[in-house]
């Protein structure tokens, strides 16, 4: 993606947390690579980004963790 626009660096790697809150219950986050990566407006980089929401949708229903909307509508 680099070639086609070395701002994607922002980006890529995608940036995750997992946190603990008060509650004591665990958190995952990360941004939705579509989202972000479709901000570039270069098909070749867009595809990218809907690509990793169907990987990220696969590894969170392999962890029996409830997959957001609009992963699967990506």
């Amino acid at each position: 993606m680099y070639r086609y626009n070395p701002a994607i660096l922002l980006y890529a790697p995608l940036r995750t947390a997992t946190v603990e809150d008060a509650d004591g219950a665990t958190w995952f986050t990360v941004d939705q690579p579509s989202t972000r990566f479709g901000s570039f407006n270069t098909p070749q980089i867009t595809k990218v980004g809907i690509e990793l929401d169907h990987k990220l949708a696969a590894l969170l229903e392999h962890l029996n963790v409830a997959v957001p909307t609009a992963l699967r509508e990506s």
